[in-house]
């Protein structure tokens, strides 16, 4: 039998040691692998006289500490077990070894004279050992602290990290010292410690700037009870959500009006936030509730991809406020110049921020036409005294034969004879600017002249610009040639890109009734609609919205007005409440709402006005038909430069109807306003009339009290 710390010793040189009040012993230790925890003894042990047989088991102390209680359910039992043994001096075999190492007989004599006093180690006292005990209650200390330690430890070298992309671009970044590749608008899940982080751009990059760095960790033993994580944005225009997740036992039905609340995450390189319970991932339907309770609230960190930016600005505002909407635009603007962009930045934007926001594009070159043109309207509607046919005389100066700058100057001068000039003069340039040709496009538009308008349309997209406003063009001019059929062929390659855009569905409804006048085919066009957007599992209220929306559509279109009236006023918006009162016939109604949602009488634009106007006209209230058209024309001395020439028309002694249908205006508004001076001024109703009724195609809303009137 192998006896550790016997080497050299003869079976009787052991026995001697045992009466000098030596002790044999065996301790115990665990180890754990998972589920599985084994419990192993050591090898026999001499305790020499005067030594300690717990010191002699630290080292195995130490193996449970580290290794045993991992296991489920055996590893803390069998730990505290070899702990309790190990701290009371291990398991005495003194009897049992020296009876199977001695001959018969002799286990219990001595080699010397006298005999000796002890033939063995005393039998140890039992019952309770309150130095064990102590022992035992510090390693348990130790132990939990150990493990609280180790858990701490862990969760702090393992931190979720989500690097999330903002743009519909590919890009890559450093971050501590690991490049990452980014797909548009993706995410991408790290786990990284907890400290500083690096964020900088891959060589060739231009997206983070200058390097940063930032610090983020909890105190260590805050671990315990908070977990978080770090989202980076490297380009800044990623929009995540932190949104809760409500859930319901059985029997518990949630509000159909309930909107979970949500934090939004924008406009910052990185966040330091609580883990929440579902990352990127989709909420599980249902979890397992605690007794008691009805309702329990998770957290959902999802990332918007592509996202609507109506719906995030809107959000953003609501949430968060219009400082953060300005920041936002501001930064979207480093990486977008698109209609779409524009479009929503003038919907936000307040007045006072325009000009700094625009002048972050005004001098690129290639010159940015669109952001130009989105500029030139801003400045007209907001700031009519800015000089921009100066402004850009100016820049055409510097550069003579620049055929974007001759063209936007041309949307600034408003002889005819020019603006025909400078169309030409940026067609001919090198490069030509094609805008040139939607702009001739859009004066044979609001002229009636559909055929010059398309062949205008088409050569820009033969030259290759496309832009969804030249699209729409398109759309509404084979319409007006009665070519719906047409028009629905390039409305499907439209809904390809965008199979939910509501108005498109709309249009594509429209349409589809213009070409068959088969009602049946408009409706299965509005239920294939609807089930596709039904897939998307919209709330309930959003579907039914839609299917109001274009329900009203098709009742408006048909003629159907007490539908119409009934569907529109589904919508609480100011905008379609107008809509519901004129289609109704209801005047001081229709005013309200128009007034209302414009913020007071001086935001009323003349061509609500106008519309006004023909509706007191309709009714018989003529003093209300003489109040409505003389705001209109004072709404016109604060529109853009197009209605301030009408309404420098209008103030002459006979105002001229040929020079005033000759003005280049969208063909929705000037349908309105022909068709109010020919009501206002009979004397030259033919001309307006003749020109209004060729405007007056597409069945849209005010189509059917025009028609009344045009008509007549």
């Amino acid at each position: 039998m192998k006896i550790h710390g016997t080497e050299g010793m003869s079976p009787e040189n052991i026995r001697d040691e045992i009466n000098r009040g030596g002790r044999l012993v065996i301790y115990t230790y665990c180890v754990s692998i998972l589920v599985m925890t084994f419990k192993k003894p050591t090898e026999v042990r001499l305790i020499k006289a005067g030594g300690s047989a717990v010191a002699a088991g630290w080292p195995y102390l130490l193996i449970s500490l580290l290794f045993g209680w991992w296991g489920f359910p055996w590893g803390p039992i069998y730990t505290v077990e070899c702990l309790y043994r190990g701290l009371g001096g291990g398991v005495d075999v003194t009897d049992d070894v020296l009876r199977a190492i001695l001959p018969e007989g002799a286990a219990g004599k001595t080699a010397a004279s006298p005999p000796p006093v002890l033939t063995a180690t005393p039998a140890r006292a039992r019952g309770f050992n309150l130095k064990a005990a102590s022992y035992l209650v510090g390693s348990l200390a130790a132990l939990i602290i150990l493990g609280i330690s180790i858990y701490c430890f862990q969760k702090r070298e393992n931190m979720t990290v989500v690097l999330a992309s903002g743009l519909d671009r590919p890009y890559s970044v450093v971050l501590n010292g690991e490049a990452h590749a980014l797909q548009p608008y993706a995410t991408k899940i790290l786990e990284m410690p907890e400290g500083t982080f690096e964020l900088q751009d891959a060589p060739g990059g231009a997206i983070v700037g200058s390097a940063q760095s930032y610090n983020f960790s909890l105190p260590f033993f805050d671990h315990l009870s908070t977990e978080n994580m770090v989202i980076i944005n490297p380009d800044r225009v990623a929009v995540l959500l932190d949104a809760e997740v409500p859930y319901y036992s059985d029997g518990t039905t949630p509000p159909q009006d309930e909107a979970p609340a949500y934090l939004l995450l924008v406009n910052r390189h990185a966040y330091f936030i609580p883990k929440p319970d579902f990352v990127l991932e989709r909420a599980t339907e249902r979890i397992s509730m605690p007794s008691g309770v009805s309702r329990l609230v998770k957290h959902q960190l999802e990332h918007m991809r592509a996202p609507d930016l109506n719906a995030i600005l809107g959000a953003m505002q609501d949430k968060i406020g219009y400082p953060a909407v300005r920041e936002h635009l501001t930064l979207l603007a480093k990486y977008r110049t698109d209609e779409d962009f524009l479009t929503e930045s003038a919907r936000f934007l307040k007045p006072e921020d325009m000009r700094a926001f625009y002048q972050l594009h005004l001098a690129d070159r290639p010159v940015s036409v669109e952001w130009h043109r989105y500029y030139q309207q801003q400045m007209e509607n907001n700031f009519p005294d800015h000089d921009l046919v100066g402004e850009y005389r100016a820049y055409l100066q510097k550069e003579p034969d620049n055929g974007a700058l001759i063209y936007l100057l041309g949307r600034q001068v408003l002889d005819p004879a020019e603006q025909a000039r400078l169309w030409q003069r940026a067609l001919a340039a090198t490069p030509p600017c094609q805008y040139a040709h939607g702009a001739m496009a859009f004066d044979a538009m609001s002229a009636g002249r559909f055929a010059e308008a398309l062949d205008h349309l088409e050569a820009a997209f033969k030259a290759g610009l496309s832009t969804s406003a030249l699209r729409h063009y398109h759309r509404q001019v084979l319409v007006a040639l009665d070519r719906p059929q047409e028009a629905l062929e390039a409305l499907k390659t439209e809904l390809k890109e965008q199979p939910l855009d509501l108005m498109l569905a709309d249009e594509q409804i429209r349409t589809t009734y213009l070409a068959t006048r088969d009602k049946s085919a408009a409706l299965k066009m509005k239920e294939s609609y609807l089930t596709a957007y039904g897939a998307t599992k919209p709330g309930p209220k959003s579907l039914a919205d839609a299917e109001a929306f274009l329900g009203a559509g098709m009742a408006y279109l048909w003629g159907e007005m007490p539908e119409y009236v009934q569907l529109i006023s589904r919508f609480e918006y100011p905008y379609y409440q107008f809509r519901a009162a004129y289609a109704a016939g209801k005047l001081e109604e229709a005013e309200q709402s128009l007034t209302t949602g414009t913020q007071g009488e001086a935001g009323v634009d003349a061509t609500g006005r106008l519309l006004l106007f023909l509706l007191a006209q309709r009714t018989g209230d003529a003093a209300a038909a003489a109040r409505h058209f003389q705001l209109a024309r004072e709404a016109m001395k604060k529109e853009d430069q197009t209605f301030r020439q009408i309404a420098a028309m209008l103030d002459t002694d006979k105002p001229d109807a040929q020079a005033i249908c000759g003005i280049p205006l969208d063909i929705n508004r000037k349908r309105i306003l022909l068709t109010a001076f020919g009501v206002q001024m009979p004397g030259d109703r033919d001309a307006y009339f003749a020109l209004a009724r060729k405007l007056n195609f597409n069945g849209e809303f005010p189509h059917r009290i025009l028609h009344s009137f045009l008509m007549e």
